[in-house]
């Protein structure tokens, strides 16, 4: 609905912002952007210069929670455009091994665990941190961790999942 509000110009100016401040959040949590698709962002941790799933798992949650109160900001700007309410993020979020390489020319990332973290996103509710067991594994008390239960994916068996509360 926000496409249809505004002129092409002005919609890639906010989208823009929009990508560009949460990438420079994901980079600050030590995160690499795989890809890009639509409003969508790819992120990705564990190359073999981080410190381990363990960091990995809980710093992805947090720079998903950094991504959340960002967002608040970015909403004030865009209300100036009329357009603040149908902005919200999704995230999902999957901890497991990945192949990593390069294919056309460009670097990529493939598996189950990329999977199933794109159908968490998908299955999540907006405004919401939506985590796997696997994930859910590594994290410790200081997090409020809502059990949503068993959730169906797409083209996968149900499993085990949370949200992050806050």
């Amino acid at each position: 609905t926000i496409t249809e509000k505004l002129e092409p110009e002005t919609l890639t100016e906010l989208i823009t912002d929009y990508l560009t401040e949460m990438t420079n959040i994901a980079i600050d949590h030590g995160g690499t952007v795989d890809k890009y698709i639509g409003d969508a962002i790819m992120i990705f941790f564990g190359d073999p210069t981080t410190k381990g799933v363990k960091d990995d798992a809980v710093t992805c949650v947090r720079m998903a929670m950094k991504m959340k109160e960002r967002l608040r900001s970015i909403r004030r700007k865009w209300r100036s455009f009329g357009i603040a309410e149908g902005l919200d993020i999704r995230v999902g979020i999957h901890t497991g091994p990945v192949i990593a390489g390069y294919s056309g020319g460009s670097f990529d990332i493939w598996g189950d665990t990329v999977n199933i973290a794109a159908r968490m996103e998908s299955s999540g509710e907006a405004g919401k941190v939506h985590i796997s067991e696997m994930t859910r594994a590594f994290m410790d008390d200081s997090e409020k961790i809502v059990d949503r239960g068993m959730t169906d994916l797409k083209n996968k068996d149900s499993i085990l999942t949370y949200f992050i509360d806050g």
